[in-house]
């Protein structure tokens, strides 16, 4: 197979080639030949349409009929470059397999061309289902969007990278009257235009189903083009731009069809949003909404209301708020009631709210519940209610030590005036032990810890402040359960003990210095010399599947009488110790 597909992107074999490759090529085409028709079409199902018809045309009669049989559907792939030549090869090409092409994809990498606008598109392209144009102009473009109506089934048409020039307008009422289009993507850089559109009348409506714009529009404009599209099932809007004017409130238009949408609501205020959704998606199933500036996005109680109100019947709830450190003014502080989002409401839903912080970003997000690697499925005594009301997750992406102290306590600060914080997780590798002895101390309530790795550094000890904190925190501590995915030095396990005095559940992924039964001999040592009895079980990594390893840890726990009451279990490469 390696062979043909060189074959496919390289020319026919010239005499010049060498005798022995091209006995070998010979060979592997009789083998390539005694494969059914069937699998030939699937192959060639998988190939850029216009380099199979170039590889295997001519080469023998059998492959000519399989490739203008109507079993074998071409998917195009084409760039265009700016050369009379080439588009009219292009033109011939398509017109050739007219009745045999499926898809089209055409980069233009030409920026003023019309040399492919007078390429006509009629009813002989019979097969034709998806068109993708990339980078084109509008001046290219239009030309051929007005032919289009006569395809018989295009389903789908994607306009990436639109060059407009202000002719969005034209070319969205071009689109609409589209009669079998089903899906409908348009992107574009520019932003300085406006959607003018007029209402859609009767005879207007487009059988568009699945819409995505990636142009800039506001919620008004928004407005005017799915009144177009009463079929509408899916909506993704990725660039609303703040209203000229109020939002134009249409009672009496209704797409009941509607069961997902995507807003990013960036430049948007709540109201605004709430004006545009209210009363006219009543049968919506889910809605991811991408919002910041606005405050007022972070009051559960308004969110409640526009759900009940407006989407009884609403599964998937996604939210994204983004808020900033550095400019207070425009990003005021949440002045609200905290933990909004842990209401019976959001519960019963299994919507849970979660906080990350990445530089001087905080990043606020809802979204459905999913096991956690705290989560123990054989916990049966924790009531659904207490779990989900305290399952607030704190994700640290990384921690800039440069701005540390002065940063990070501001950030904590600010996302503890919305929620409390039960579970802590730090992704960043060999985090500092002084900055998550700060970090813990800001957050009293967080009962689990997660952390990539630690840094032991033999030059730097804990300054007196840090160690009163230390001290202090080992009489609060309400953290029982700690996942360390690396461990590199078996010093970060004492620290581990001292940070988290009442650990009842300890996991590791991987561990890098010692083998299985030194490490629980450190382990169990740790735990007699610290006269630590909350810790009840242990997660740790083994490399063999082989089942004599839980034989081998039962021997040593029993001879070196580490415990007495105790269980062992070996899932894929994990062991579980439970006592």
């Amino acid at each position: 197979m390696s062979e043909i597909k060189r074959k496919l992107n390289s020319d026919d074999l010239s005499e010049e080639k060498p005798k022995k490759f091209r006995n070998k090529f010979d060979q592997l085409m009789n083998c390539f030949e005694d494969l059914s028709n069937e699998l030939l079409c699937e192959i060639f199902d998988y190939l850029d349409g216009y380099r199979l018809c170039k590889a295997f045309s001519n080469l023998n009669s059998r492959f000519e009929q399989l490739l203008h049989s109507s079993s074998v559907l071409l998917k195009i792939r084409y760039f265009l470059i700016e050369l009379d030549q080439v588009i009219n090869i292009f033109k011939q090409f398509m017109f050739s397999n007219r009745h045999q092409i499926f898809s089209i994809h055409i980069d233009f990498v030409f920026e003023y061309s019309n040399c492919f606008s007078s390429f006509l598109f009629d009813s002989s392209f019979d097969r034709l289902e998806s068109i993708i144009f990339k980078d084109i102009q509008s001046g290219t473009l239009i030309p051929i969007l007005s032919n289009l109506s006569s395809l018989p089934r295009l389903s789908s048409l994607t306009i990436e990278r639109l060059k407009v020039k202000e002719k969005i307008n034209d070319i969205h009422r071009l689109v609409f009257v589209l009669p079998k289009l089903k899906y409908y993507r348009i992107s574009s850089c520019d932003n300085h235009h406006s959607i003018i559109l007029p209402m859609a009348m009767n005879n207007q409506y487009s059988p568009i189903e699945y819409f995505v714009i990636d142009h800039y529009c506001s919620l008004n404009e928004l407005t005017f083009l799915i009144s177009y599209t009463p079929k509408l099932r899916r909506l993704t809007v990725h660039k609303i731009k703040t209203n000229d004017s109020n939002i134009t409130i249409l009672s009496s238009m209704i797409l009941a069809n509607l069961n997902s949408i995507y807003l990013d609501l960036h430049q948007t205020a709540f109201n605004v949003l709430e004006t545009f959704i209210t009363k006219k998606f009543p049968n919506l199933k889910s809605l991811f909404i991408a919002s910041s500036n606005d405050i007022t996005f972070l009051h559960a109680y308004r969110w409640e209301q526009l759900i009940l109100n407006n989407f009884p019947q609403l599964e998937k709830f996604y939210f994204i708020y983004d808020d900033l450190l550095d400019n207070e003014e425009k990003y005021p502080r949440f002045t609200g009631r905290s933990n909004q989002f842990s209401s019976s409401f959001w519960i019963e839903r299994q919507w849970l709210f979660e906080a990350e912080i990445k530089d001087t970003d905080i990043e606020y997000t809802i979204r459905s519940y999913s096991k956690r690697w705290y989560d123990d499925m054989e916990d049966n005594i924790v009531n659904r209610y207490v779990k989900y009301s305290t399952f607030t997750n704190l994700t640290f992406e990384c921690i800039p030590s440069s701005m540390f102290e002065e940063v990070m306590p501001k950030e904590i600060e600010r996302v503890l005036t919305i929620t409390k914080i039960y579970h802590l997780e730090i992704l960043e590798k060999k985090v500092s032990i002084p900055a998550l002895i700060q970090i813990v101390n800001l957050l009293p309530d967080i009962t689990t810890l997660k952390i990539h790795s630690l840094s032991i550094d033999e030059t730097t000890e804990l300054t007196l402040k840090e160690l009163l904190i230390l001290c202090s925190i080992k009489g609060t501590s309400k953290i029982t359960k700690v996942y360390l995915e690396e461990i590199d030095d078996v010093k970060e396990l004492d620290f581990l003990f001292t940070l988290c005095p009442y650990m009842e559940y300890f996991k590791i992924r991987c561990i890098n210095t010692v083998d299985i039964q030194s490490f629980l001999r450190i382990i169990f040592k740790i735990i007699k010399q610290n006269n630590n009895h909350h810790l009840r079980s242990l997660c740790f990594p083994v490399q063999t599947t082989d089942e004599q390893i839980v034989e081998n840890i039962e021997r040593m726990i029993n001879y070196e009488k580490l415990l007495s009451n105790f269980t062992v279990k070996h899932i894929l490469d994990t062991v579980y110790l439970r006592w």
